[in-house]
């Protein structure tokens, strides 16, 4: 909080019961439907969590420093910062990072594909690269099949093999907002500094 300049008391009021007590927030926030252990303390963090990311930035803060912090982590909820209860992902991220340090990857985000595909191919699992499929009998013999493509494309791909009305659903679906993450690999530091 301390380089968030004139928001550094409204950062530490707001995160500092969410750090104290993160781990009350995952126990109730990441489980089934139920009566929480901690109903009062989830009810404060929900009055603020059910707020679109903007409302909240523009209720809490007054700089674009704080803004921007809590918009990268809220940006991890994959939706328009303008729907109800982006804020909470952003609350949550934050209060992990202060109590637990930040998530980040031991070797950079190219550590975790590693370790995915090491223990994919432990278990016999098969990675090919650069191989188009336009039908599904292309395919060898498999128990399961992840398909790293978009539902028309699933659809024409394994027409015959999918019941009807799911290659209907799949043919109908309607694309919202796309996302992508660049991870550049440098040799020196970024070149820009912060005006």
């Amino acid at each position: 909080a301390a380089n968030l300049g004139r928001d550094a008391k409204a950062y530490q009021r707001v995160m500092q019961p969410l750090a104290d007590h993160v781990d009350w927030l995952l126990e109730d926030s990441l489980k089934p439907l139920g009566i929480p252990k901690h109903p009062l303390f989830l009810a404060r963090f929900g009055t603020k969590a059910a707020l679109p990311a903007t409302t909240f930035a523009q209720l809490f803060f007054k700089d674009q420093r704080a803004k921007a912090l809590f918009a990268g982590c809220a940006g991890h909820s994959v939706l328009p910062f303008e729907k109800a209860f982006t804020a909470a992902l952003g609350l949550v991220f934050l209060a992990c990072g202060h109590r637990v340090n930040w998530p980040v990857a031991k070797g950079g985000s190219q550590s975790i594909a590693d370790s995915l595909l090491a223990c994919f191919q432990a278990y016999g699992g098969e990675i090919q690269f650069d191989t188009p499929v336009k039908n599904f009998t292309e395919l060898p013999s498999a128990q399961a099949y992840l398909f790293d493509t978009d539902p028309l494309q699933v659809a024409s791909i394994a027409e015959d093999q999918l019941p009807g009305r799911y290659v209907k659903r799949l043919r109908r679906y309607n694309y919202g907002m796309g996302t992508f993450k660049i991870d550049y690999a440098l040799r020196e530091p970024i070149p820009w500094r912060d005006p």
